[in-house]
């Protein structure tokens, strides 16, 4: 009988000297793949941190060109003594705005502009509300300030004044003199 236990409690010493050696590669594997996965996080910070740095300087180096005309034109308005000058400045100016708007777009950014498109409060902020009928109701009537989407997704709404249609006057005239007067 006591060869019996001996046998049986050997086996169970043998299979936990095992489990513990298993226990042991286990938790040593655990700290490897911790140490490794920290490892990987800074990576990967220093690979977002050099990409966003990398996009900023590309658009600098794109901004670059029309940084330079602008302050050309800046120098020009000194010069632009007669109609002549002061046209070819306001071509130049104009010029300046296409290529700005080109850049944008070359970095994924579009412009809204919204006079005369139905109302969208998705793109559109309404910052005043104009009475005319001169156009329908929930028209754009006037841009203030454009909006910008990058890659479908909205930054900046447009800003914007809406048509409504206008009120009677209290008299019932529409606001217009009358024939008898």
């Amino acid at each position: 009988m006591r060869k019996r236990k001996e046998h049986w409690s050997s086996g169970i010493r043998k299979r936990l000297v095992e489990a513990m050696k298993r226990e042991k590669e286990y938790r040593e594997k655990l700290l490897r793949l911790a140490a490794e996965f920290e490892n990987y996080k800074r990576i990967v910070e220093k690979e977002k941190a050099s990409i966003k740095d990398a996009a900023v300087e590309k658009l600098v180096y794109d901004l670059a060109p029309i940084l330079n005309n602008f302050k050309l034109a800046l120098d020009a308005i000194n010069d632009a003594s007669d109609e002549k000058n002061l046209e070819s400045l306001m071509k130049g100016v104009q010029m300046i705005y296409t290529q700005l708007v080109s850049v944008l777009e070359g970095h994924g950014i579009k412009l809204i502009e919204a006079e005369g498109e139905d109302f969208d409060p998705r793109f559109h902020e309404a910052i005043e509300v104009i009475e005319t009928d001169e156009v329908g109701p929930g028209k754009v009537v006037k841009q203030y300030e454009p909006g910008y989407l990058f890659k479908n997704k909205l930054i900046k709404p447009a800003r914007v004044a809406v048509a409504k249609p206008k009120q009677e006057k209290e008299d019932g005239r529409n606001g217009k003199e009358s024939d008898r007067d």
